[in-house]
């Protein structure tokens, strides 16, 4: 299977995203933003987002986020430069990142708090 095709069955499908290469790639976009996790956590409070963001950084349950709801908080250049770090068109890129990023979050954050940027 392709790489197009084998991300495009992650959106679908239940991998687990922090063992896959495309989850890798998703978090060093994030640590290489302003601010890194801490500045995402802070840009999804500043979209009214910040009881799902919470749920991911806590101990609980990881509520959902759309894909509309991610490319509020990344905005279409960011979801842009995922895609290009990803090789992936954006479109596609928005969906994948509403499936990976609770895990994502929720695993580099194993005491619910956000770790300072290195």
């Amino acid at each position: 299977m392709s790489l197009l095709g084998n991300l495009a069955s992650l959106v679908g499908g239940d991998i687990d995203p922090t063992q896959h290469p495309a989850g890798a790639k998703v978090m060093e976009f994030i640590n290489q933003q302003p601010g890194g996790l801490d500045g995402l956590v802070t840009r999804f409070h500043e979209q009214g987002l910040g009881e799902i963001v919470n749920s991911w950084v806590g101990s609980g349950q990881n509520l959902p986020i759309s894909a509309d709801q991610v490319k509020s908080v990344l905005g279409d250049d960011g979801l842009e430069s995922m895609a290009a770090k990803l090789g992936l068109p954006a479109g596609m890129v928005n969906e994948l990142a509403a499936k990976f990023l609770p895990q994502l979050i929720d695993n580099a954050t194993p005491d619910g708090t956000v770790p300072p940027q290195n």
